[in-house]
């Protein structure tokens, strides 16, 4: 099965000045029980620009074997790399799920800095099967908005 993350309206776009592109942290993680320490999956830094705005990765069998599936994304604007975020996420999981948070940007000022929290999810395996199955990310950032898309296809 693959995740196909497209860039409807990309949140560094909104006029010359901006950078016409958006550097992207996709951090996936996977969980058999509930209270297990979520396992992570998939952790890519990319650019998706307006020449580029789609980018996919492969979720082997073992992973869909398993309960409930976390996607959280984050555009970078700071130089804190994957190896400094990753953990901070992970740790911090259930609070970038929590969707009352996600409404409000500043929440995750102490976590992320500069970074910008696009959107998390959870969903359950079992509701994979549904081929095409969106999960949709969008919002505003100052004067700015974005959109993504996230398809799984098999």
């Amino acid at each position: 099965m693959s995740i196909t993350l497209t860039a409807h309206d990309l949140s560094e776009d909104a006029n010359r000045l901006s950078t016409q592109d958006d550097e992207l942290i996709l951090l996936v993680y996977a969980q058999d029980a509930a209270g297990q320490l979520p396992t992570s999956v998939i952790q890519e830094y990319f650019v998706l620009d307006t020449a580029q705005r789609m980018k996919s990765f492969i979720l082997t069998d073992s992973v869909l074997r398993m309960r409930t599936l976390s996607i959280v994304l984050i555009e970078m604007d700071s130089n804190m790399g994957i190896q400094q975020l990753e953990p901070i996420v992970r740790l911090n999981l259930q609070t970038f799920l929590n969707q009352e948070q996600q409404a409000s940007p500043d929440a995750f000022r102490k976590l992320l800095g500069d970074d910008d929290f696009l959107g998390a999810i959870k969903i359950e395996t079992e509701d994979l099967n549904i081929q095409g199955k969106a999960i949709e990310f969008n919002g505003r950032r100052l004067f700015d908005s974005f959109h993504y898309e996230i398809v799984f296809t098999k």
